[in-house]
Parts: C-alpha cells; sequence; structure tokens
C-alpha cells in the first residue's frame, strides 16, 4: 500500500515529533573528581569475580539437593511404581551435573528407540480380515451393479474400490498404503473379489442362454429369465437396485455372452461399451445417441427372453448407493472412459417400462 502523501508531506512541516529525543530527557550525571566524595566512609561495592580465588572453588563432581526436593521425588517415584533399582538411579541422577544428567537421558532415548524397533520388528505380519474381505466382496457387487461403470474389467474398476477402502479403512491398520508389501496383499484381495463377482454375473447371464445340452434337452423355460428377474437375481445380496439403466446394462451383458462365453467374455463387453461411447461422440447429442444404442439393446433382448412389455418395479437408491455411483463416475473420469454421461435409455421406455 502505497504511504500517502499527507504523512509524506508532514515531514517537511516545522513542528515537532512526537518525542524529541535530543531534549526533555534527564542529563547524564558527568563523571569528574569533584563528583567523587573522597571523605565517604562507605565501602565501595565490588563487582564479583567469578575467577576469584578467596576461598576453596565449588565443586562440580556433583549438585546439593535440599532434603525436601529429595523426599519429594523418592515418593513420586514410589507412586510410579519405580523398582528399587529404578529409584537408586533416580537418586543418583539428581546429584549429577547438568552435562552428565543430558548424556544419561540422551542414552536413555536411544535405548528407547532400540525396544521400540524391537517391537516393530517382532509384530505380526499383516493379513486381511475375514470382516475386511466381507467388505470389499459387498463393494465388488454393488460397484458393478452402477448403472453407470465405464468398464468391469477396467483399472478405475479396482480404483474407485481401494480408494473407497482406503477412506472407510475396513480394519486396515493405519498408514497400510504407504507400506507396498501389506498393499499388495490388500489390492490382491480386491482383485479377488472382483473376479469372483464378475463370475457370479457370468453364470447368472450363461444360464439363460446356454445352448442346449448334447442331448438335444433344450434350455428350460424357467431358467430362460426376462430382462427384470435376470436383473433382480444378479443383485440379489447387494444393495444395488433394480433400474432401466441396469436392465439396459443386464441385456448388453446377455447379448454379448452370445457370441463370446469364454475367458474373454469380459473383455468384450468392456470393448462393446467402449465402441459404442466412441461412436456417440461424434453424434450431435452422445448421451442420447449412447441411449438410443442401449435402448435397442434392451428392446431386442425383451423380444427373445420376455413380454414385449415389462413393468419395472425400479427401487429407490439409499444415500449409500448414490455415493457410490458419485464415486464409480470419478473414478471413470481419471481413467478417461466415460465422457459420455448417462447410460439411460431415452424414450416413454426409460420410465418405467422396457
Amino acid at each position: 500500500m502505497p504511504v500517502s502523501d499527507e504523512l509524506l508531506d508532514a515531514m517537511d512541516v516545522a513542528s515537532s515529533p512526537i518525542r524529541d529525543n535530543t531534549t526533555g530527557q534527564k542529563r547524564a550525571r558527568a563523571s569528574s573528581d569533584a563528583d567523587f566524595d573522597h571523605s565517604s566512609t562507605a565501602s565501595p561495592v565490588l563487582e564479583h569475580n567469578p575467577f576469584a580465588t578467596n576461598g576453596p572453588m565449588p565443586s562440580i563432581s556433583h549438585n546439593i539437593v535440599n532434603g525436601n526436593t529429595s523426599q519429594a521425588i523418592k515418593k513420586y517415584a514410589q507412586q510410579k511404581r519405580l523398582r528399587a533399582d529404578q529409584q537408586t538411579d533416580v537418586e543418583k541422577f539428581l546429584t549429577d551435573t547438568s552435562l552428565v544428567r543430558e548424556a544419561k537421558m540422551y542414552v536413555e532415548i536411544q535405548a528407547l528407540s532400540n525396544s521400540v524397533n524391537k517391537i516393530v520388528t517382532a509384530a505380526p505380519a499383516f493379513v486381511p480380515t475375514e470382516n475386511f474381505k466381507k467388505n470389499v466382496r459387498g463393494m465388488a457387487m454393488a460397484v458393478l451393479c452402477t448403472k453407470n461403470l465405464p468398464g468391469y474389467k477396467k483399472n478405475s474398476t479396482n480404483e474407485t474400490i481401494l480408494k473407497i477402502v482406503t477412506d472407510q479403512r475396513f480394519d486396515l491398520p493405519a498408514g497400510i498404503e504407504n507400506n507396498p508389501a501389506d498393499w499388495a496383499k490388500v489390492t490382491s484381495v480386491v482383485d479377488y473379489e472382483l473376479t469372483q463377482a464378475r463370475a457370479k454375473f457370468k453364470k447368472a447371464v450363461w444360464a439363460t442362454v446356454k445352448p442346449p445340452k448334447s442331448d438335444g434337452t433344450p434350455v428350460p423355460d424357467s431358467k430362460k429369465l426376462d430382462i427384470y428377474n435376470l436383473t433382480k437375481k444378479m443383485i440379489d445380496g447387494t444393495r444395488a437396485v433394480v433400474s432401466v439403466e441396469l436392465c439396459a446394462r443386464v441385456s448388453l451383458m446377455r447379448k454379448v455372452i452370445i457370441d463370446h462365453p469364454g475367458d474373454k467374455y469380459w473383455d468384450e463387453v468392456d470393448r462393446t461399451l467402449d465402441t459404442l461411447r466412441a461412436v456417440a461422440k461424434t453424434k450431435p447429442d452422445p448421451a442420447k445417441a449412447l441411449a438410443k444404442a442401449l435402448k435397442a439393446s434392451l428392446d431386442k433382448d425383451r423380444a427373445t427372453y420376455g413380454q414385449q412389455t415389462i413393468e419395472i418395479e425400479e427401487g429407490e437408491p439409499d444415500a449409500w448407493v448414490l455415493d457410490l455411483n458419485e464415486a464409480v463416475e470419478r473414478g471413470a473420469s481419471t481413467e478417461g472412459g466415460s465422457a459420455v454421461e448417462g447410460d439411460e435409455p431415452s424414450g416413454e421406455d426409460s420410465t418405467g417400462q422396457v
């Protein structure tokens, strides 16, 4: 902030400053022979000389401790339940010089550090608890049921769960993410539970479309579930709810498994979603274009496995599910997997009928 002209101009005004250090102060008395009273009988005050040799030098080998202080320290040591030898060490410590005390304290700190290191070294290796595995299992199922998941085998899916695990801990020791060896055990649990969840979903879908048995027996009609009941079966045991968007995703899974039932099934599902998004981006309204593609998948599925019109009893997602959907979206944005927002099929069928 610039200094105002008023303050600068005040320097040139003929007036007295706040305090004139050259006036108004008591003049220091000048020293002269006349000022000294030679007839004074008072003894001059001698400045203390620490190097004076009058009398014996004080001992520096120990400190003299007041008796009351010593007793008070002894009582305090007893209250803290120190052993007899420890109490003796305290008494000796009181009489030590400052240098010796500092040295002893430094030695004790080093000894304590050694003891702590032994405890840490002897600590058992980290093993994921069953409770932790159960939490991750539920999280994996729920994440795969989110309506806008960028992909089912993408890194962002794993990272989303790991981020939630880091935030909510789930019995994890503090700072475990900074220990590569222990954190690898955490990521291994996440990988395993996601694999199991995908296997469960694939099995449910495959059971509704697998070809007739070798003896010519076709798939029972009871297993040819319509899209609503198939979706409901897949999310059983999770906090996910049936929605039109999720039904559209499941219809796409069923479409892909017919041609790719093998080990690359989920890779093909992800590739199909990526292709749909890439093409949708070239359209004037990418979100609407993607929704139309998913609606086409849904329409074909209901024509093949269910009635033309099935009333969808959509559930109301709770706060936890909504938070999970947001976490999935954030994970997608960091990977760049879901640039097209909204997988909801457009048109009148998006309001509850598929």
